[in-house]
């Protein structure tokens, strides 16, 4: 407690107060809400002394123009109400109420906590509301004060004119810290979810929280590749990163919070598939699709034992001469016309099928005259076969195509025919016949009809060609 001395000094000066030059009603300073005096002077014995501490959040810089001054004095009876204000805007919703009673004794001390004037939104993400500020005031007799202002009037003052000496307030900003809330961007993944972009900022990665207001005795410690410093000289904790430093390099993925679960698809939490399901490059062609197609004499099929491993075997179906019923049909000559029907095709050698409409829309196949299945004046023409794979239901569905064309007895007959990659049985035929007479060039489009899906075909879930063009093309120049 101070030596009642130095109150009584104070009965007779300004301090706390910056200056108490008696103000006007009409003029800035005090004035009455319901009272009709022409002038008031507050006494010198009503307050003494006065002292405030603001905590870090209110955000008091005194730099910055900052101060506590009294915002009113009201009475209701015997009590009296004194409010003091601040302009530091995180604290101007924050006010100290003290009270005396008109019998108090002289030199009385009171503590107070700041409390809102109005509601106040809170923050979900941040820590239990504390007191902005808090004080003291030490007072004086007020029967002074009461001579001036009777019961049940209310003085407030203009802001700014009734000053606490700067002294007085200490300002916590910026000097410890209370509490510290964890929380994590979420990972990079390697590949984006739906809406996302491949290249995320931090601000548009999602934030999840992993404790909030941590407070008491808190340690840090260095996780992976990790180091921490402190730095005296800044007074600042600086953490870094270098590999293998603080916990050493991880054997695994280490999860950013409790529960974290790999990407769907993946046994990684960043997502993306794993080294050795990675195939760079074939024979040095390298890109983000590679398509294998098997030629003549040549199938592609899985290995039954190790799904990861592609076979590639010989298979002289396509040079067949006699038909077998375990070899594909469409490779015989079972559908050899007579040879008149193609007398006026005998000097075409190529034709180009353009697929228009269907799961191979776009694409397009040439097909030559296929010696080897020309038997007994038919002529038929193939194509190579192709590869389309498509994401379909969260796997992708492969199968090989080919286009084909051969005479009949009513006319020429042009097919899309599809099989698995594991077998050269068709399980998806798309046809349509040309009906004689043919009048060369052939230049037409033609709409297919097609077959149910067969073994190795299920992942088709529409037509693979519904309409297409025939055109036949010239042969080289000798």
């Amino acid at each position: 407690m101070a030596n009642p001395a130095w109150y009584n000094d104070n009965q007779f000066r300004d301090y706390p107060f910056l200056t108490r030059v008696e103000p006007l009603i009409d003029t800035p300073g005090f004035g009455l809400s319901s009272s009709a005096l022409d002038e008031l002077h507050l006494p010198h014995s009503a307050i003494l002394d006065f002292g405030a501490v603001m905590e870090i959040d209110a955000g008091y810089d005194e730099s910055l123009g900052h101060y506590v001054y009294l915002h009113s004095v009201s009475r209701a009876a015997s009590l009296f109400t004194f409010k003091l204000r601040t302009n530091a805007e995180e604290a101007a919703n924050h006010e100290l109420i003290f009270h005396r009673n008109l019998d108090d004794p002289e030199f009385l001390i009171e503590w107070e906590e700041a409390s809102t004037i109005t509601p106040e939104v809170i923050d979900p993400l941040t820590c239990p509301a504390r007191p902005k500020w808090h004080g003291f005031m030490a007072t004086g007799s007020m029967r002074d004060l009461a001579d001036l202002v009777a019961s049940g009037e209310t003085v407030i003052a203009v802001p700014g004119e009734w000053k606490i000496e700067p002294a007085r307030i200490q300002s916590l900003l910026k000097s410890y810290l209370r509490a510290i809330n964890l929380a994590n961007h979420q990972r990079v993944l390697a590949t984006p979810q739906d809406g996302c972009s491949l290249s995320l900022s931090d601000t548009d990665r999602p934030v999840k929280v992993n404790a909030l207001c941590l407070d008491g005795n808190l340690q840090f410690k260095e996780g992976f590749n990790c180091y921490i410093r402190q730095d005296n000289n800044n007074n600042a904790i600086i953490i870094g990163a270098g590999v293998g430093v603080g916990a050493g390099l991880p054997c695994e993925e280490v999860p950013i919070y409790p529960g974290e679960e790999p990407v769907p698809g993946s046994p990684f939490l960043s997502g993306g598939p794993s080294c050795n399901d990675i195939i760079k490059s074939i024979n040095g062609v390298s890109g983000s699709d590679v398509n294998l197609a098997a030629g003549p004499g040549f199938k592609f099929s899985v290995d039954e034992l190790n799904p990861n491993k592609l076979i590639m075997s010989r298979l002289l179906d396509d040079f067949a001469v006699c038909q077998d019923e375990n070899i594909d049909s469409s490779l015989s000559s079972a559908d050899a016309g007579p040879p008149a029907a193609c007398d006026v095709l005998t000097e075409v050698n190529t034709f180009r099928v353009n697929i228009l409409t269907g799961m191979l829309t776009e694409l397009s196949a040439i097909c030559s005259y296929n010696a080897g299945m020309s038997i007994g004046g038919a002529r038929i023409w193939t194509s190579p076969f192709a590869v389309k794979r498509d994401w379909v239901d969260g796997a992708y569905c492969s199968i090989r195509w080919r286009a084909k064309i051969s005479c009949e007895e009513d006319g020429l007959r042009v097919s899309i025919t599809g099989y698995p990659l594991v077998h050269n049985t068709p399980c998806r035929v798309c046809s349509a016949l040309l009906a004689y007479p043919l009048a060369p060039p052939l230049n037409t489009t033609i709409v297919l009809s097609t077959t149910e899906n067969g073994a190795g075909c299920e992942c088709i879930t529409g037509t693979l060609a519904e309409a297409v063009s025939l055109v036949q093309l010239p042969d080289p120049t000798p």
